[in-house]
């Protein structure tokens, strides 16, 4: 197509080379009505003549009420056949919202449909014209458009968002062509392309990807006779839909559909689907669509031509993402908002990351802020907001739109979202957590149909509560507190994977479902305030996992409880709630719970067994554990001792077998890394001659293991062993095999009981052997020096072996997190001074977990200094 300079050039350029094609068609009656690009056209010309015969003048605001058909299309390129500005006024608002949007536009003309006639006489419009008789108004003989330019005004969109405040997207032509333009060259299609349309037009992504974008390239437009899951599948198998643009929930309904069926099915077809799934999963990782083959009754009942999906809108689970593409039915998943016209970043068929939501348009620039916010500008951006600088002032600085996201990229430049700036919830003891990453992990239980977490004031932070509404087909034949109990349990089990700061304090019920706009995201402003509402009428203390956290105030040992606790990390005993949470509140890690448990073993006679510290996560869970425990001789265990292990080989697997494969790959990796990386070692002078030690060191890659390793001498080598996250390598059994023969690996917690790994690594050491340790716990994605664990600290002073620093340089550039395969970058590991326990044995410190700190932070401090010799 030519390049246009408006939006009815690219209606005249589309009626030019498709006119008997169909554009739009929607069924009503059970009968269709077919609208040709040629239609829809003369059409446009008709409604624009009437319109300026009615003295609707270029700059003139023109308001759209109406539910997605034909005639809304008609309306919005007649509108702009005038050189007016559209308006569309979102069907789903209230009258005093539809008022407000309709005034502060300042619209002088309203084109409504039926539907909505009755109301539309109250919102102080006097010419209102009634869509569905457009086809019928007179030809424009001689009609002649007003030819916008680029840099006009076409559209002021309304956008709510989740905060509930109301403003007006301002978009030029320029804006939505560049923006069309560029996400055509990410995803383009054939002419004639099927397009089935169910999101609102009265928002842009819909006006973009659902109807300026097919009707750029002679797709034909589907609106389904209503919006039911039934309609919506019917029309798919009606009509061959090929794309639709979807929003996550309605992708979640379909998939929920698809589950039922599966469940539905005989155990051997069950066993048999499960089965392919997993191989067609494999297949995508490799670029190979095998679900096309293995499900051809899945595609059939979405029309059977479906190419894919466009999500948008709002986060999408990855798992979600990548079920759908084992089954056949891609996703192309993206990122956007009304200010960029909409669509910023899009995943394709060609190249894609799950989780992602793709990479940038070639139409615009993204960047990070220092914050992470994600920042962009290009042609896309909008003008600003409708009547109001001060908002427009607050997003676009220098030219960049301030998004309001927290994102990241990867090393191949795909854009992952963190979540929302606004959204963050801080918690007294200063962590932040993103409510996304919470909502994500819940939505995966098939109990809870739908969750929003909040932040809610609590003492100098705030508390993370859920508002829930469970799934009522699950719930419906037992009581309310065995629904309690049952979903009480489904939050434990979908958040156990994550740190104990990101935690529920508290959740509750809610008895129908969410305030959603209508691209159904959670309205957060409008619940949180309902939230907060409730709470001023009911008890301070909130629903934590089912119970509420009692009042223990006048119980002498509890309030000796809290003194201790409080003295440990600085606060007055009255500023610490029975319901407050240790991580998250106050700033506790598992190593810090275990020193307060030999405080109050100390103070109080309180011999709880340090391996119940992660299940206590609240000041009050630690007084019921206290009341427990309360007169039971037998003192504090010691934090790293071996009391429950029997013979090594439970942890860590060796034979002769095992000792000839070990040296075989170390031989192979020896001169691998060499060869490809280009390995250089550097102060290999510093590794301990004799005994023990541990090496610590930075964590960027998953080659950072066998680089370290085969820069040790030979003869220190044989001794090495690796604790591995439990989580990612031990899960799955052909992982753990390779892990535990090629790199002597043995399981190590990262959540949960953390103590299980810490003991496991500790006995490893009494035994003789060395290990390798990365203290930050997890690889960096940036490359960036994150703090350490004191763990590293704790076996070094309890076992009395010293540290070993090390810096690997290169080796994020090399192989960083996401990425398939290393490049053959050069690398470099350069040794440090060792710590020593001994230089820390007379330190004057409050706590043995201070020391332990204190040495994680010298160790991280010599590595720093690596970094800054050798950058």
């Amino acid at each position: 197509m030519e390049k246009v300079t408006n939006l009815w050039d690219l209606l005249e350029a589309s009626a030019e080379v498709f006119s008997d094609s169909v554009a739009l068609q929607a069924k009503k009656g059970g009968r269709w009505h077919r609208f040709t690009y040629k239609d829809l056209l003369s059409a446009s010309r008709a409604l624009a003549s009437h319109l300026r015969n009615m003295g609707v003048r270029p700059g003139d605001r023109v308001g759209l009420l109406s539910e997605n058909s034909p005639y809304w299309g008609m309306t919005f390129f007649g509108s702009i056949g005038t050189g007016a500005i559209v308006v569309p006024v979102d069907a789903g608002l209230k009258p005093q919202e539809m008022k407000f949007v309709l005034s502060d536009a300042g619209v002088s003309h309203l084109i409504c449909s039926e539907r909505f006639l009755s109301s539309a006489g109250d919102l102080g419009i006097r010419d209102i014209i009634i869509a569905e008789e457009i086809p019928s108004l007179p030809l424009a003989n001689g009609f002649a458009a007003h030819r916008s330019g680029l840099g006009d005004l076409a559209a002021i969109y309304y956008t709510s968002g989740t905060m509930g405040t109301q403003k007006g997207v301002m978009l030029s032509h320029g804006n939505l062509l560049a923006d069309l333009e560029a996400a055509f060259q990410r995803v383009p299609y054939e002419p004639g392309t099927a397009f089935l349309s169910v999101l609102p037009l009265s928002h842009v992504f819909e006006l973009t990807v659902g109807f300026l974008g097919p009707l750029r390239n002679g797709g034909t437009i589907t609106y389904p006779e209503n919006l039911t899951s039934f309609a919506i599948v019917d029309a798919m198998s009606e009509t061959g839909t090929q794309i639709m643009a979807v929003v996550p929930m309605l992708l979640k309904l379909f998939h929920n559909g698809i589950q039922k069926k599966i469940k539905a099915m005989p155990g051997f077809r069950r066993l048999v689907f499960g089965l392919l799934l997993g191989l067609s999963r494999l297949g995508n990782r490799f670029g190979f669509n095998l679900g096309r083959r293995f499900f051809p009754e899945l595609q059939k009942s979405f029309g059977g031509r479906l190419r894919f999906f466009i999500s948008g809108g709002a986060a999408l689970d990855p798992a979600l993402e990548r079920n759908f593409w084992a089954m056949g039915l891609p996703v192309l998943v993206g990122y956007g908002l009304s200010e960029a016209s909409p669509v910023v970043s899009v995943n394709t068929m060609e190249e894609r990351a799950p989780g992602s939501v793709g990479k940038p348009l070639p139409c615009c620039e993204v960047k990070l802020a220092d914050d992470g916010e994600i920042l962009v500008r290009g042609e896309n951006v909008f003008l600003g907001y409708n009547n109001n600088p001060s908002a427009t002032a607050d997003v676009l600085h220098d030219g960049w739109l301030h998004t309001g996201d927290i994102g990241r990229f990867d090393r191949r430049g795909f854009l992952y979202i963190k979540g929302r700036k606004k959204n963050v919830i801080v918690t007294a003891g200063g962590l932040k957590v993103f409510p996304e990453e919470l909502e994500e992990a819940l939505s995966r239980s098939e109990l809870i149909k739908e969750v929003c977490v909040l932040g809610i004031p609590s003492g100098q932070g705030e508390a993370v509560h859920a508002v829930i509404y469970p799934n009522q087909d699950s719930i419906r034949e037992i009581s309310e507190d065995d629904a309690k109990r049952l979903v009480a349990n489904e939050i434990m089990r979908c958040l156990s994977g994550l740190a104990d700061y990101k935690r529920l304090d508290s959740w509750e019920f809610w008895p129908e479902e969410l305030p959603k706009t209508p691209t159904r995201k959670v309205k957060r402003k409008v619940l949180f305030d309902m939230i907060i509402s409730k709470m001023s009428h009911r008890p301070t203390e909130r629903e934590t996992y089912g119970q509420k956290a009692p009042d223990l105030s006048g119980d002498p040992d509890a309030e000796r409880i809290r003194e201790i606790l409080a003295e440990m990390v600085g606060l007055s005993p009255a500023d610490i709630s029975w319901g407050a949470s240790l991580a998250r509140d106050l700033g506790m890690d598992s190593l810090m719970k275990v020193e307060l448990l030999a405080a109050l073993d100390k103070e109080m006679g309180l011999s709880i067994p340090v391996e119940y510290s992660y299940q206590i996560n609240t000041l009050a869970q630690l007084v019921e554990m206290a009341v427990r425990y309360k007169g039971i001789s037998g003192g504090l265990e010691l934090l790293l001792d071996d009391q429950g292990y029997g013979d090594i080989s439970e942890i860590y697997r060796t034979n002769a077998f095992y000792d000839m494969t070990r040296f075989s790959i170390y031989l192979l990796l020896h001169h691998f890394v060499r060869a490809y990386f280009r390995l250089r070692v550097h102060n290999q002078h510093m590794v301990p001659r004799t005994g023990s030690f541990i090496v610590a060191t930075n964590h960027t890659s998953l080659m950072d293991f066998p680089v370290v390793l085969t820069s040790l001498p030979w003869s220190r080598i044989k001794d090495v062993v690796a604790p591995a996250a439990k989580d990612f390598f031990f899960e799955k059994t052909l992982r753990k095999i390779l892990v535990q023969i090629a790199f002597r690996a043995f399981p190590l917690e990262r959540f949960g009981n953390f103590l299980e790994g810490l003991r496991a690594t500790a006995r490893m050491i009494k035994e003789g052997y060395s290990v390798i340790l990365f203290p930050e716990g997890m690889r960096s994605k940036d490359g960036r020096l994150g703090d350490f664990k004191p763990g590293v600290g704790a076996l070094s002073y309890e076992l009395g072996v010293p540290v070993l620093p090390a810096y690997i340089r290169g080796a994020h550039r090399a192989f960083p997190k996401g990425s398939a395969f290393p490049k053959p970058v050069r690398v470099d590991v350069i040794f440090g001074e060792p710590v020593w326990p001994n230089d820390f044995a007379r330190l004057d410190a409050p706590s043995k977990y201070s020391i332990y700190t204190k040495i994680a932070g010298e160790i991280r401090e010599r590595i720093a200094k690596l970094m800054e010799r050798y950058p």
